[in-house]
């Protein structure tokens, strides 16, 4: 989750894992000391959406259903 996070942070959206730049990969993988080439990835992608969720909840980001579907009120 921490990789998440920081993309979050660094890039304002939730990207897929495979398109983190490789310094915040880099960048997070120091900062929990896990050793060097170790590939962000997740086992299940139930965990990757549950990820997800706590970092908008984090970031304070709301989903408004309208809007993104382009419903205006």
């Amino acid at each position: 989750m921490p990789l998440m996070l920081k993309s979050y942070r660094r890039m304002g959206c939730s990207p897929a894992l495979a398109d983190v730049p490789k310094v915040v990969v880099d960048f997070v993988r120091r900062a929990v000391e896990l050793p060097e080439g170790t590939l962000p990835v997740y086992r299940a992608e139930r965990t990757a959406k549950h990820h997800r969720g706590l970092v908008s909840k984090q970031a304070g980001v709301t989903y408004d259903q309208a809007k993104a579907h382009g419903i205006v009120e």
